[in-house]
């Protein structure tokens, strides 16, 4: 008569077969793992090696799209990642490394002239990133609207950013945050009554009446937060009044993009009861008060936003006001250039000398005592080289950017 298994011996084989199914079935479940992964590399090198063969004959490209490599038939049929089953999309990023050799490195984000992306994003979502074309004859596309709206942060190790838009012809920045308040310009008492004066930068061989040729702001700018060497004084009011500088410079990664020959227009208006169209056209012009010794064009590094920048910054669809009136609540609530507080933009009053446009902390756009106490936020132009690696323009996720 055969025996059964006792209870020790069926709880000993039940052990056993525990131990073989930890063992195992991790295993094969892990070498099914390793062959998707392995077959995923495979795919992704099919990618890669067409990106090469696109290059060979656009030389110039920094990044190619997979949609473009199968509209090219360089490669044939949609690709489905083994992983997890979903169809791969993204680019083939080119870069050069150390010894200057060229790479081809696949990634879900694609590396794009940031014009080039702005200009996509507003054929392709304006809406959901706030972009629009202004309604000057240049026809440029802007940021415009609310926080809420605008996806425009740039990040430079945590120094933000935002984009006004791409002006004429160029990616636009400003600063976020103020450098501080101090003056567009000041002069001793008997120097214009101590005003200061509303000249950014005299014309070759000609001084401003207290004999410097630069306006205060200027050099504060150019020579200390971009050059690296604050004046020995700094100016917070009327008669020269003593402040001290800053002591924030410009990121380096910043400073490695930004365009040194971008053109600054210096023309003014005697008003801020205009509309952005009009002001943008007087920005441009040649009215200034002091025409004999005073530039109406100036190229250099940093400067401040127009008076044009913050009245296009809003939404023209719930404000049609002139700059004069951007104090009504709709107009200050959906421009994302709005601080509620003063801030000095580049154009001088032609009707003065030493008046100056500003943002006031109502949001109105009006004229300013060039020594007043307004804040500095620099603004820049970038180099056309500039790419976007990373971000989707959120406060959260800034861009990140990069020089090619």
């Amino acid at each position: 008569m055969k025996k059964g298994f006792t209870l020790v011996e069926v709880l000993a084989i039940i052990a056993v077969l525990g131990i073989i199914l930890i063992t195992v079935v991790p295993n094969i479940g892990g070498s099914i793992e390793k062959k998707k992964e392995e077959e995923y590399k495979k795919i992704i090198n099919v990618i890669e090696n067409a990106a090469k063969t696109y290059y060979s004959y656009n030389p110039n490209i920094t990044s190619v799209t997979i949609e473009t490599l199968l509209k090219e038939n360089l490669i044939t049929t949609d690709l489905i990642n083994p992983v997890n089953d979903e169809k791969i999309t993204g680019c083939v990023n080119v870069t050069t490394d150390e010894d200057g050799i060229k790479q081809f490195i696949f990634s879900d984000k694609c590396n794009v002239l940031l014009s080039t992306h702005i200009e996509n994003l507003y054929n392709t979502a304006a809406t959901e990133n706030g972009l629009v074309k202004d309604d000057t004859d240049d026809q440029n596309i802007r940021y415009a609207g609310s926080n809420e709206v605008v996806k425009n942060y740039v990040s430079f190790d945590g120094d933000v950013w935002r984009i006004i838009g791409i002006v004429d012809g160029k990616v636009k920045l400003v600063k976020e945050k103020s450098l501080g308040g101090y003056s567009y310009d000041s002069s001793a008492s008997d120097k214009n009554g101590g005003y200061g004066y509303n000249i950014w930068e005299t014309i070759d061989g000609k001084t401003k009446g207290d004999g410097t040729t630069k306006a205060d702001i200027n050099i504060l700018l150019n020579e200390g937060y971009y050059g690296g060497t604050y004046p020995s004084e700094c100016y917070g009011g009327r008669n020269n009044t003593i402040k001290d500088c800053p002591t924030e410079y410009i990121n380096s990664t910043l400073k490695s993009m930004v365009d040194e020959n971008a053109v600054w227009y210096l023309g003014g208006h005697t008003s801020s009861s205009v509309q952005p169209k009009d002001m943008y056209e007087y920005e441009r012009g040649t009215t200034v008060y002091s025409t004999d010794i005073a530039k109406t064009e100036w190229t250099g590094p940093v400067g401040l936003i127009y008076p044009s920048d913050y009245g296009y910054a809003v939404d023209r669809t719930q404000c049609t006001e002139t700059l004069y009136n951007y104090y009504n609540t709709t107009c200050k609530e959906n421009n994302w250039l709005y601080k509620n507080s003063l801030c000095w933009t580049l154009s001088p009053n032609s009707g003065s000398s030493y008046s100056v446009s500003y943002v006031g902390s109502s949001g109105d756009g009006f004229y300013s005592y060039a020594y007043s106490y307004n804040g500095v936020v620099p603004a820049v132009y970038l180099k056309s080289n500039v790419i976007v690696v990373d971000g989707i323009g959120t406060s959260d996720d800034p861009y990140i950017l990069k020089s090619l």
